[in-house]
């Protein structure tokens, strides 16, 4: 599995390399070139692909535009850090969006509030001691605790997968950039007036 993996992060890394230089119209030149801007190996699967193809392991700021800059290397720690934060907003951002029939943006915010509610768990209730009984009333029995149940990193990466799977990415992505390209649109409409 790891060479696989190491396999698929050196072909990125020459897609990525030739993608991101100027190609010169010489076939065997534009080879040689990514080929030598390819990364080096490190042997850990998860850290050569993120050097092959830049994907951040920066925590992205628990703000509308997080959900479009999840990767595998950042979902843990992002979770971590916004997931309490951000799920009643989410919920009601989804909520609004239904009611509203905005498309694009229930196509984000579905999987989105479905992988931070998913990453919350369940918390923890604690025990009730028992009541004893009383000459007006029965006795109550006491109630064990319920433990927290707390998602992990890997049902984190299997709630991103999913996420991802159901094109929530792309849909965040669409609804971040349309929301600021009309916005742009708009603003560019507004006539100044010169004095």
């Amino acid at each position: 599995m790891k060479k696989l993996l190491a396999i698929f992060a050196i072909s990125l890394g020459l897609v990525v390399s030739a993608q991101a230089q100027k190609l010169t119209g010489d076939p065997v030149k534009d080879i040689k070139n990514a080929v030598s801007k390819r990364p080096v190996l490190t042997g850990d699967p998860l850290a050569d692909i993120k050097n092959a193809t830049g994907s951040s392991t920066e925590t992205p700021p628990c703000t509308f535009t997080a959900f479009a800059k999840l990767t595998p290397n950042n979902i843990v720690p992002f979770i971590q850090a916004c997931a309490e934060v951000m799920q009643a907003d989410s919920q009601a951002a989804l909520t609004s969006a239904t009611t509203a029939k905005d498309t694009t943006a229930q196509g984000c915010l579905t999987p989105g509030t479905a992988l931070i509610t998913a990453a919350i768990g369940t918390p923890g209730v604690p025990a009730v001691p028992a009541v004893p009984a009383t000459a007006t009333t029965p006795e109550i029995p006491a109630v064990a605790a319920v433990p927290a149940k707390l998602a992990g990193p890997i049902l984190i990466f299997q709630k991103f997968r999913e996420f991802v799977m159901s094109a929530g990415l792309s849909n965040c992505n669409a609804w971040v950039n349309t929301t600021i390209a009309s916005t742009i649109g708009s603003a560019a409409a507004i006539p100044i007036p010169i004095p």
